[in-house]
C-alpha cells in the first residue's frame, strides 16, 4: 500500500465481493454535499469527485481525496455499516 486511500478501496472491494456491500448501500455520505462511495464519481451537487478511484471488480467509485485520519474513520464507518466490528477485522498487506 503506497497511499492511505488504498485501504478504503481494498475494504470496499472485499466487502462488495463478499456481498456485504451492494449498490443499494451507496451513496455513502460525508456531510450533506459530498459522497465517499458511489456508483458514479459525482457528488450530489453535480461536482466531480476530486480524486475518483474506480474499485476493481465493482461498479463503485471511492472519492480518495481525504487524509489518513479520514480514511481510517471512513473505513471503520463502512465496516460498521456492513455489520462488522472493526476490532475483529485484521488487515494484511498483499505482497
Amino acid at each position: 500500500m503506497t497511499h492511505w486511500h488504498e485501504l478504503l478501496i481494498s475494504v470496499v472491494e472485499k466487502l462488495y465481493t463478499q456481498g456485504r456491500l451492494t449498490v443499494k448501500d451507496v451513496p455513502m455520505w460525508r456531510g450533506s454535499q459530498r459522497y465517499r462511495v458511489h456508483t458514479e464519481p459525482v457528488h450530489p451537487t453535480g461536482r466531480q469527485f476530486e480524486a475518483a478511484k474506480a474499485v476493481t471488480g465493482t461498479p463503485l467509485f471511492v472519492n480518495a481525496h481525504m487524509s489518513a485520519a479520514n480514511v481510517r474513520r471512513e473505513t471503520k464507518r463502512l465496516l460498521k455499516h456492513c455489520r462488522l466490528d472493526p476490532a475483529d477485522v485484521h488487515l494484511r498487506e498483499a505482497r
